[in-house]
């Protein structure tokens, strides 16, 4: 489901049908992807719970807090390569 929800807006080679590799995928910042994943986390959280301690912008969590963000990004963005190797 992760792959089909990924693939639909990368562009195929009309001739081979392969993906193409600058697909513009890429452009997206590791930053950026650890920032919605928070948003994404908060969001979560309010809804299972509503008032939780971790629920502050992104320039207001701790470093340790945004490395988690970032860990949860490589985690997604390594499993998407082994998909398409």
């Amino acid at each position: 489901m992760a792959e089909n929800a990924h693939n639909m807006w990368r562009k195929k080679d009309a001739v081979t049908g392969e993906y193409l590799q600058d697909d513009g995928y890429e452009t997206i910042s590791e930053h950026f992807l650890a920032m919605m994943e928070h948003r994404r986390w908060m969001i979560e959280k309010y809804i299972s719970f509503g008032i939780h301690a971790g629920l502050k912008p992104w320039q207001d969590i701790f470093d340790e807090d945004k490395m988690k963000n970032y860990t949860i990004v490589d985690l997604m963005i390594n499993e998407l390569n082994k998909q398409h190797q």
